[in-house]
């Protein structure tokens, strides 16, 4: 990825649950081969009264100004950025997987299908409505004070405070046979003890771990196998059992 740097600066500045669906989607991203900048996430209220006067915003209601939103652009094989409308169409699967994963597109069809002349089309834009404009939090979804700063741009959590079992997701696969050959591959490699597969054609398939007493035992586990690059995405997840 040519802006990858870029690229998880601005994704890191994203409200917690945000960040955690946006890395979901940038690694699915980075898996298939699509080349993208993401050239804004948060922004100032100042920038988007200057985004309304120029015409290419609408409302104060951005979900930029809350860390719910980010904007993005494909780039071709040279570098070139590709803004047509055309250019994210005929890579529709990547909006598809952001939209599974609760994002709206700002681009998306009115009720017939059609765009109108009274549509707003805002292409690069995605936006993650969580549970509500501005409901999204900053901070409170944290990994464990020891993970270092090499893979922490690599670990989601969606583990309640009341969580009793952890496990690990990885990245999406685009097909279940993939899937179940990494699968195979962590557990013969020792990095876990037991894995199944789960997904679909959709949305693409994931491995998950067994179960972890404790938040801190899952990142230990996730950790060893982003610093071996045997996945390039994990997710710590938390249940009540």
């Amino acid at each position: 990825m040519i802006y990858d740097k870029r690229n998880r600066e601005n994704l890191n500045k994203l409200a917690d649950n945000t960040k955690i669906a946006a890395y979901k989607w940038y690694d699915y991203c980075l898996k298939n081969g699509y080349e993208l900048l993401i050239y804004e996430t948060i922004r100032t209220a100042e920038k988007q009264r200057q985004n309304i006067k120029k015409g290419v915003s609408q409302t104060m209601k951005s979900y930029h100004i809350v860390g719910q939103a980010l904007d993005f652009v494909f780039i071709d094989k040279n570098g070139k950025e590709l803004w047509s409308l055309k250019d994210y169409t005929s890579k529709i699967q990547v909006i598809n997987y952001a939209k599974s994963l609760g994002f709206t597109w700002g681009a998306d069809w009115d009720n017939d299908g059609k765009w109108t002349d009274e549509t707003f089309i805002d292409s690069p834009h995605l936006q993650y409505n969580w549970k509500g404009y501005g409901s999204d939090t900053f901070g409170k979804v944290k990994p464990s004070p020891d993970v270092k700063s090499d893979v922490k741009d690599k670990l989601g959590y969606n583990a309640p405070k009341d969580s009793k079992a952890y496990r690990i997701h990885t990245g999406a696969y685009t097909s279940k046979s993939i899937a179940i050959s990494e699968s195979k591959k962590l557990v013969a490699n020792g990095y876990l003890g037991y894995s199944e597969v789960f997904g679909n054609d959709k949305d693409g398939y994931r491995v998950q771990s067994g179960k972890y007493n404790t938040q801190k035992d899952a990142e230990a586990v996730a950790i060893r196998m982003l610093q071996a690059k045997v996945i390039g995405y994990a997710s710590i997840i938390g249940t009540k059992e």
